[in-house]
């Protein structure tokens, strides 16, 4: 999803459409499209942007590249959460895939969780005033990487459930409950919704930098 192209976005209407060319085409609700900045602006309280129902395997590691501008720090506001399972919000919850900011601090956490089993990797404190590209890059060895505006990569603190690895916290099930900008929950709830600007976001099933 790149809102900066006319392809992945024309301007008008409520379809962020994806460039892959695997059809996993977006459908906006409430946030406003900024013509100048060429994002779309997310007010931390009832924006969002949903997804198809994926099934793709994480095996092989994830990475995550995306562009954005944080307002002032809400609460493990959400970039994106790809998830399956119970409605609650816990990283150890039903499976998926999470970003969102650490807390009120300026650090990210990436988190891959399944059932009781979860992995997560928090950065230092990247996020900046202004546009940025963030990228965050987790290894099938379950090692993590991020960097900021394509700059020098740094090692992420990483986490796990007890006896738990990266590859035994992959979702092995379809992720149907698929957000940007909030975290979408089984029973139709919402919860950490994302305040500020979202250029575009690129998600892959490798560990590609």
């Amino acid at each position: 999803l790149d809102a900066t192209h006319t392809a992945s976005y024309s301007g008008s209407g409520s379809t962020w459409v994806d460039e892959s060319g695997e059809g996993n085409n977006s459908t906006i609700t409430g946030a406003s499209w900024n013509s100048r900045k060429k994002a779309f602006e997310f007010d931390g309280t009832n924006d969002f942007a949903d997804l198809a129902s994926v099934t793709y395997s994480f095996s092989d590691g994830l990475a995550t590249h995306f562009v954005a501008d944080f307002d002032a720090a809400e609460n493990y506001e959400t970039v994106f959460r790809f998830s399956s399972g119970t409605s609650s919000t816990g990283l150890t919850q039903g499976d998926g895939v999470v970003l969102l900011r650490d807390g009120t601090s300026n650090a990210l956490r990436l988190g891959v969780f399944n059932d009781g089993d979860y992995w997560e990797c928090t950065t230092g404190a990247v996020i900046q005033a202004g546009f940025h590209s963030y990228s965050l890059v987790a290894a099938s060895d379950g090692s993590c990487t991020y960097s900021v505006d394509s700059g020098s990569s740094a090692s992420g603190t990483v986490s796990t459930a007890a006896g738990a690895t990266y590859l035994s916290s992959i979702p092995d099930e379809m992720l149907d409950n698929i957000s940007v900008g909030s975290q979408s929950h089984a029973d139709g709830t919402r919860t950490n919704y994302f305040g500020g600007s979202i250029q575009s976001l690129l998600l892959y099933n490798t560990d590609q930098t």
